[in-house]
Formats: structure tokens, C-alpha cells, sequence
């Protein structure tokens, strides 16, 4: 099937060639964690152009920069969340 409308025209089987794909959405504490953006884009992604569930992964972060403390904390977790996304 093929879709076609006046700006853009795509096949219902395409699929993305990627290697690995990764979604990170950084959430602000106090906000929900539930149904943001990320997570839309991880779902319809894996239902409709990801051929293989393994190379597509979604990473939430939720931080709280309300101190320098809390900064910190943020930027460690980035530093080893990035880390261990490289090592997969």
C-alpha cells in the first residue's frame, strides 16, 4: 500500500535501517513520567519502522536541578546512562 498526499508520499512497509537507535528523554522532577513525548516516539517507532525490537532502546532521566547538588547528581547520571549505552 502506498500513501500518498499533497507533501508526502510513503509505503505502509517502510522500515528504517539503523544499526541501533536510542531515545532519551530528560523528564523535570514534579512532571509526569508517563506518556511524554519519548515514550510516544519509542512506540510508534517499534510498531511501524523497527524491524527488530532490540535496536531500538528509550531512556528516561528525571532530574531536579534545584541545588548544585542535585546538578551534579544529574550530570553523573547522564555521564554513566550515555556509558552504559555505548557499551551495548
Amino acid at each position: 500500500m502506498y500513501i500518498k498526499t499533497r507533501y508526502l508520499g510513503a509505503s505502509v512497509k517502510n522500515r528504517l535501517r539503523t544499526p541501533r537507535l536510542v531515545i532519551i528523554e530528560f523528564t523535570l522532577a514534579g512532571l509526569p513520567t508517563r506518556g511524554g513525548p519519548g515514550q510516544l516516539l519509542e512506540l510508534s517507532l517499534a510498531a511501524n519502522y523497527m524491524p527488530n525490537p532490540k535496536d531500538l532502546h528509550y531512556e528516561q532521566i528525571v532530574f531536579d536541578i534545584k541545588d548544585d547538588d542535585a546538578f551534579e547528581v544529574h550530570a553523573d547520571l547522564v555521564t554513566s546512562t550515555v556509558t552504559r549505552l555505548q557499551a551495548m
